[in-house]
């Protein structure tokens, strides 16, 4: 057996080889966003409110996944480098509206556009087609397991019964959360 030729016996396994693959993004993720003071769950509020425009810390909290006893610190620094503005309600007093301002419009722009970079330099390897395929099939299997979300073949057809536009993707087919 040649050197580099000894392969592990779960290399064969599809669930292991998407995670490292995962995780390897994820690291390039967090490593760009860690040049910019921010972790992965900042940047998941910035998008939140980018893609839905106000939402309260509640909404965001379930949106990102995050517990909301954890928020706080998070909206604290974006707020605190003028990326967000939270303000009470009009309609409940006790309930804050937190908005993107537009510098945080803008690093949301250039995090979305550096993301994109990191993405096309990892996926390098890969031909267009086999881009689209590999992005088709993972976001069949991801669908599965969104709240109700329907599989990707069933999207425009459930968006048209209701009347509106899926939200699970935006105009240019990505999807609207990277990370």
């Amino acid at each position: 057996m040649a050197d580099g030729d000894i392969r592990m016996p779960f290399e064969g396994g599809t669930s292991f080889l998407l995670t490292a693959c995962g995780a390897e993004v994820r690291k390039r993720w967090a490593r760009m966003l860690a040049d910019h003071g921010l972790t992965p769950h900042h940047f998941a509020l910035l998008q939140v409110l980018e893609h839905i425009g106000e939402a309260s810390q509640k909404e965001l909290s379930s949106a990102v996944g995050i517990d909301p006893r954890n928020a706080p610190p998070l909206l604290d620094l974006l707020d605190g480098r003028d990326l967000i503005t939270r303000a009470d309600s009009t309609e409940d007093r006790r309930r804050q509206v937190i908005q993107l301002t537009p510098l945080g419009r803008s690093i949301v722009g250039f995090l979305q556009k550096t993301g994109q970079e990191i993405e096309e330099e990892y996926f390098a390897p890969l031909d267009a087609d086999e881009r689209n395929l590999l992005r088709r099939l993972l976001l069949r299997l991801s669908t599965r397991g969104m709240r109700g979300a329907p599989a990707e073949e069933e999207m425009p057809r459930a968006a048209a019964t209701r009347g509106t536009r899926s939200r699970s993707t935006n105009d240019s087919g990505l999807h609207p959360f990277l990370y």
